[in-house]
């Protein structure tokens, strides 16, 4: 059970899209591989390429937090994976990671067929 709590109002994301946070140690554009219904949940994937994979984070608009999941790597390299990791979230099987969240702060969104947008302050 999560004890800090940093609510944000949700940030309409798409897959596809791709998003910076402000708390990486360098420019890192994460691109959106599912949200669920609602926007609540957010899954993004980076490349890893020194390990032929990739690294995920998912974000909880309600908690105002993101991070690797609580059930130990659902597995995140393709669509059907991340599907299946997404249905656990909205099932509540699943959580962000209280040991390893970070609390969300997105520096900005790139939409493919939009100029890169800056969330407000």
């Amino acid at each position: 059970m999560r004890l800090q709590r940093y609510p944000m109002e949700i940030v309409e994301l798409h897959p596809g899209d791709r998003v910076e946070f402000r708390d990486e140690p360098r420019r890192v554009w994460w691109t959106v591989r599912a949200v669920s219904t609602g926007g609540r949940w957010v899954v993004l994937t980076v490349p890893f390429n020194v390990r032929r994979t990739v690294l995920y984070t998912v974000i909880d608009f309600v908690s105002g937090v993101r991070g690797p999941d609580d059930y130990g790597g659902l597995g995140y390299e393709d669509d059907e994976q991340i599907a299946a990791a997404l249905a656990r979230f909205e099932e509540g099987d699943a959580e962000v990671s209280v040991r390893y969240d970070v609390r969300l702060d997105i520096a900005a969104v790139r939409c493919p067929h939009r100029s890169v947008s800056e969330p407000e302050s």
